[in-house]
């Protein structure tokens, strides 16, 4: 037992071995007070208790490290009504008093409209904000005339469709000789009435507070 006088009539009493667990180096911290024995606390050497239940969480501050998404970010959304804080991107007007962030992105009061198109990551290529409209690389062919001892020659996207031997031909004795040549990508790629990607449709949605 030791014990440690604080005043007249308090003494603590910080080394009384615990009877009442099985573990030998289980101590009680007890105090004396105006001849009263009290037991304030037991304390194992190599024991901790169980923690104690978490406390509610505290709302999330708007621009805090809490905050969803940090203003004027661009996500993909897949639904038709826009979550709260956050406005489609589909060309439309907003309010400047309401929007204060946005207004100093977008001066004019319209919101980019990002329907139908892919977003592109700005650089040399793109600035950002910029609206590029589809394009496709060059394509390019040609096909050679046509001499005494020199029959068709194609080059580039052009393919010879039928080749004659060799030797003179005159056209109105050559069965089955071509009148023309065409060309038409969708007879070997797939067409439609844009240049595309694959891709699936999405709502995109921006960060107006």
């Amino acid at each position: 037992m030791t014990q440690t006088a604080t005043s007249p009539s308090t003494t603590i009493i910080s080394t009384l071995p615990h009877q009442d667990t099985p573990q030998a180096n289980d101590r009680l911290l007890c105090i004396e007070e105006n001849g009263t024995l009290k037991q304030l606390l037991a304390h194992s050497l190599f024991s901790q208790g169980a923690q104690g239940p978490t406390g509610p969480k505290g709302e999330s501050g708007k621009d805090g490290k809490d905050a969803t998404a940090p203003p004027l970010a661009i996500f993909p959304y897949y639904d038709d009504t826009p979550p709260d804080g956050y406005l489609f991107l589909q060309g439309q007007n907003f309010n400047a008093s309401t929007y204060p962030l946005l207004a100093q992105k977008f001066p004019s009061g319209t919101l980019p409209d990002f329907r139908s198109r892919v977003a592109r990551g700005a650089g040399n290529l793109i600035a950002l904000g910029e609206v590029q409209e589809d394009a496709i690389q060059n394509i390019s062919g040609s096909i050679n005339a046509v001499t005494v001892g020199n029959p068709w020659q194609a080059l580039g996207c052009f393919s010879e469709v039928q080749v004659y031997g060799d030797g003179y031909h005159r056209f109105p004795d050559a069965t089955g000789a071509p009148q023309k040549i065409t060309f038409d990508a969708s007879l070997v790629a797939r067409t439609a009435d844009e240049t595309r990607v694959k891709a699936i449709g999405v709502n995109f949605v921006i960060k107006a507070a």
